[in-house]
């Protein structure tokens, strides 16, 4: 043979090794796709190597065209037998694989070594052979056996477990079994050839190739690890569940890690295995599938759910452990006449505390909450629009409800530090000094702080500390970059910085929609995480109507003040000129009731006690729930203050009294009742938190 030929037939093994290479690429990933990949590499080395072999033209380059084949064959048989484990679901021991890679690394090793003589060969040379080069080689060393021992041991170790996997699993439909054959036949054949007869081209390479592409088509079409997937991708749904695959009603494709430990039976089988030939029981959860099957003493409920994957129709079988519950059923079907008026109040009084713990958890977030809002008196509500802000973001990102609801509440406290920031620096009307916005970059330590102790959702510490970092690293209180900075954290950095700039301050207006979109694209990369910006910028192409702002009506809330008669300090006089709350006097109940209840939330009445004797309080509470009411007397008897209180109003203020004490009372409790209803409108609830 010329060396044109055998070069031309070098160049096309070269192409069938880049087919399989292609061929094993797209493959689904995971562990199979790796080892294809690192089996289609290793050939499109050994067909370089080949050509390279048939192309030297002298000793140097002859050499290292050996390197290269002699390097990729003791690595190309450990990808096959590694391979080959995955499909037939064969564990490797983890001594097995230690000394195997160790065992091929000194291959390695004494591979690129060959050129010293007495490493690998006793002695070499150039020549040619008819019309090719040839690498004339001596005896083999002693360092050199490990090499071909590794070959065979990897080799028949493959050749073993195909014919375990073929003995055992005969059953299996023809084509793979067909497939299954040829994938390590054809390889091993070639190679056995060789070694008898000796050609003057490898045949090696190409029949490597053709291997390497006979396994991408025996799992695309077992669809072995395309199923397995899918069962990873539904398991974090079922969580604990035992899931379970089968095609048609009857072949065996695939199930999760639970599976496998609690039906053991399972662990002999393979992809398209005929169901009731691995287990009776397994088969009979499909054909009954509205019983409940009792297995390890414990009892579980099938559910299933029909899904199509390269068109072959699926059933997926969830098997839930319904032990507690069957046993409770059991229990109260047992014992129901007996006991079931205290087992209702037993539930009634569980039932009742659980809210009663979820109530006090919601309300101490939305105290927090009310605290910092109140701190800032130009940025009414802006933990509120922050969290819904950053629960869109996560929506759209494509996260789950519990994280949602996480990153809602997060949101509502990320700037509960602020709470220990003076008020002078929190409502200057002007640009913070040095000094001044050093004391401002403390509030993300001291909310970490604040809220360390609530340790249901450690999310909150994350907000809370690192909401002002940067993606660019420049950020505080830790310079974090990129990608540690934590997510929720990206999250509300983004949320945050697009409610400061939509904003009223004292200093200036709401900015334009245009400028505040320009800020967050400028800042893409820099200050803001590319991804979470380009979602926030979507969402701002979205609000054709700039909806998503601090609106010029956007006071703390409307104040009505119930027969203000006091001559020597009139409450209307005093608030009137308060641009945070809309104040009028009412002359009559009547005109409270004639309100649209959905304003009560964001409305205080103060009723004038000494003007008004005759008032209950009481039912004016049972009327208007959500309304605020504050009481103010003259009355300095504590008997006086506790009726007002327990009667069901928010504060009692006795006179006389400052301004500034009637105007926080109100801004206060307004506040208060303000992140009490962005609680709601979150739709969060502590059970998805995780605090029940």
């Amino acid at each position: 043979m010329t060396i044109q030929a055998a070069s031309l037939f070098y160049g096309i093994t070269i192409g069938v090794a880049i087919l399989a290479v292609l061929a094993s690429f797209f493959q689904r990933a995971g562990k199979t796709q790796r080892f294809l990949l690192m089996l289609a590499f290793f050939v499109l080395m050994l067909a370089i190597g080949r050509w390279m072999y048939v192309n030297s033209d002298g000793l140097s380059s002859i050499l290292t065209a050996r390197k290269i084949i002699n390097f990729t064959g003791c690595w190309f048989w450990f990808f096959i037998f590694l391979f080959i484990a995955e499909y037939t679901r064969y564990r490797i021991h983890r001594t097995t694989l230690i000394i195997s890679v160790l065992l091929c690394t000194y291959n390695s090793v004494i591979t690129f070594l060959l050129h010293i003589k007495g490493v690998f060969y006793t002695d070499y040379s150039y020549e040619l052979k008819g019309n090719l080069p040839y690498f004339a080689k001596g005896a083999y060393t002693l360092p050199a056996y490990p090499y071909f021992f590794a070959e065979y041991a990897f080799l028949f170790s493959a050749l073993f477990l195909i014919i375990i996997f073929m003995v055992k699993f005969h059953k299996v439909r023809t084509q793979i079994n067909v497939l299954t054959t040829l994938m390590i036949a054809v390889p091993s054949v070639a190679y056995i050839v060789e070694f008898i007869m000796k050609p003057e081209v490898s045949i090696v390479p190409i029949a490597s190739a053709i291997s390497v592409i006979l396994m991408a088509i025996t799992v695309k079409v077992s669809q072995a690890y395309d199923m397995e997937t899918i069962v990873k991708d539904i398991a974090v749904e079922a969580q604990d569940a035992v899931v379970i695959l089968v095609s048609d009603s009857r072949y065996f494709i695939a199930a999760n890690e639970k599976a496998f430990s609690l039906l053991p039976e399972l662990k002999s089988a393979v992809p398209w295995m005929v169901l009731s030939d691995i287990s009776e029981r397994v088969a009979g959860f499909f054909e009954k599938k509205d019983d409940e099957f009792a297995i390890n003493q414990r009892i579980y409920a099938p559910q299933f759910r029909n899904i199509e994957d390269n068109k072959h129709p699926i059933d997926a079988l969830w098997l839930l452990d319904v032990t507690e519950r069957s046993r409770h059923q059991q229990l109260m079907a047992t014992y129901r006449q007996d006991l079931e008026t205290e087992v209702s109040i037993k539930t009634e009084s569980l039932m009742k505390t659980e809210a009663r713990l979820a109530e006090t958890l919601t309300q101490t977030v939305t105290a927090l909450m009310s605290m910092v809002d109140a701190k800032d008196r130009y940025t009414s509500g802006h933990s509120f629009r922050v969290a819904l802000y950053a629960k869109e973001i996560s929506r759209r990102l494509g996260k789950s409800k519990a994280e949602q609801d996480t990153i809602y509440v997060t949101s509502l406290l990320h700037d509960v530090g602020k709470i220990h920031v003076p008020d002078e620096i929190i409502n200057k009307p002007g640009k913070l000094t040095k000094d001044e916005f050093e004391q401002m970059k403390l509030h993300p330590i001291t909310g970490y702080i604040m809220l360390s102790s609530i340790t249901s959702i450690p999310a909150v510490l994350t907000g809370a500390r690192w909401h002002h970092e940067r993606y660019d690293g420049r950020g505080y209180p830790d310079g974090l970059l990129k990608d540690d900075i934590p997510e929720i954290a990206r999250i509300i950095a983004v949320a945050d910085s697009y409610d400061a700039m939509s904003s009223r301050r004292s200093y200036r207006a709401v900015l334009p929609q245009a400028t505040v979109r320009r800020e967050i694209e400028a800042n893409r990369g820099a200050q803001f995480d590319p991804k979470i910006a380009d979602v926030m910028l979507s969402m701002i192409d979205e609000d054709k109507y700039y909806e998503m702002r601090q609106h010029d009506d956007d006071m703390i809330g409307e104040v009505l003040i119930l027969n203000d008669s006091s001559n020597k300090d009139r409450m209307y006089d005093m608030m009137r000129e308060d641009k945070k709350f809309s104040v009028r006097e009412i002359w009559s109940i009547s005109e409270l009731y004639e309100i649209e209840s959905s304003k009560y939330s964001r409305t205080a009445l103060i009723i004038d006690m000494d003007s008004n004797p005759g008032i209950r309080i009481r039912d004016i509470r049972e009327r208007c729930p959500m309304l605020s009411i504050i009481c103010v007397t003259g009355d300095h008897s504590f008997s006086a203050f506790q009726s007002c209180i327990e009667n069901g109003a928010d504060n009692c203020l006795i006179r006389p009294f400052l301004k500034d004490s009637l105007i926080e009372s109100v801004a206060v409790i307004l506040h208060k009742s303000a992140s009490h209803l962005s609680w709601t409108k979150g739709n969060v609830s502590a059970w998805s938190l995780g605090w029940m």
